[in-house]
């Protein structure tokens, strides 16, 4: 899950709070918290006006620090929303650096949102980097469907844990 609020901790001196909650590969429960504020980017920002839709496009560039394990570490990454009639999208990719200096080694979380027509898919991508390798991986897709008054979802789980890779 995800919650997102304004921040009210004086510690960190950025305006929003974000708290993922999650489980790692062996189903223990996983916390990071995010304190960042975001800033809309002069790329990809535009509206467009057709005869049938109208879609906006915005984008956004993120600062903050990212809390894992009563740790903190510098971070940084974008948000992209791309609303139309009938169907929206919403991308927030960031990476966690061990610190503002080295950026070799680094936590990415990456989650996508998209509502359409009745039918909605989110993918949380959590990816951890070593001296510029990937050395642990975890996806985990919902993709909730409702039609004639049923609802349907569908749960699907990759990971990759050094050479080893698995899928559910």
């Amino acid at each position: 899950t995800t919650e997102t609020s304004s921040n009210v901790d004086s510690e960190y001196p950025y305006e929003t709070k974000m708290v993922i909650n999650g489980k790692d590969i062996d189903g223990e429960t996983v916390v990071y918290t995010m304190y960042y504020t975001e800033a809309l980017s002069d790329a990809l920002n535009d509206s467009e006006d057709d005869d049938d839709e109208y879609e906006t496009e915005k984008a956004y560039v993120l600062k903050g620090v990212m809390v894992i394990d009563g740790k903190d570490y510098y971070l940084e990454g974008e948000r992209v929303e791309e609303n139309e009639i009938g169907e929206s999208e919403n991308e927030l990719r960031i990476r966690a650096y061990l610190s503002e200096e080295d950026r070799s080694s680094y936590v990415e979380m990456e989650q996508e949102n998209s509502v359409e027509d009745g039918e909605t898919e989110t993918e949380y991508v959590y990816s951890v980097y070593s001296n510029g390798t990937l050395i642990e991986q975890t996806a985990v897709e919902f993709e909730t469907e409702r039609e004639g008054g049923e609802v349907e979802t569908e749960y699907e789980l990759e990971f990759r844990n050094g050479t080893g890779v698995g899928r559910y």
